[in-house]
């Protein structure tokens, strides 16, 4: 998972990797697209790459200098607690398209943003 090869090593992207904004359902019932609302949840994140900034940026919301944002070290613990009402996590729309599917996340209804990842 990267965007250019590192070192010696080969880099071969099997997809262009675009995250999305996701949360459990009761979560989402309260925020929606309330943009005050989003910004006073707990923001999961990925200790690296945190794609929130991107996410921001790209779905024109400004203000995630003042958000409470809360890292992982591993992308599953970030699901989990998006799952677990936690707060709302930004992540690859292919890791949750099962949760997607059984209702145990719901996407927030803005845009997804390609990371320049795969």
């Amino acid at each position: 998972y990267s965007t250019q090869p590192k070192g010696p090593l080969r880099h071969i992207p099997l997809f262009a990797d675009d995250v999305i904004a996701v949360c459990a359902p009761a979560l989402a019932q309260r925020v929606e697209e309330d943009i005050p609302r989003l910004r006073g949840e707990k923001l999961l994140c990925w200790s690296t790459p945190n794609h929130w900034a991107r996410w921001f940026a790209e779905n024109d919301i400004d203000g995630i200098e003042k958000c409470d944002l809360v890292s992982f070290s591993l992308l599953s613990l970030v699901i989990d607690a998006a799952i677990a009402g936690q707060g709302i996590a930004v992540t690859s729309q292919r890791l949750v398209e099962t949760d997607l599917a059984l209702g145990r996340l719901v996407r927030l209804p803005f845009a997804p943003v390609v990371t320049g990842y795969g």
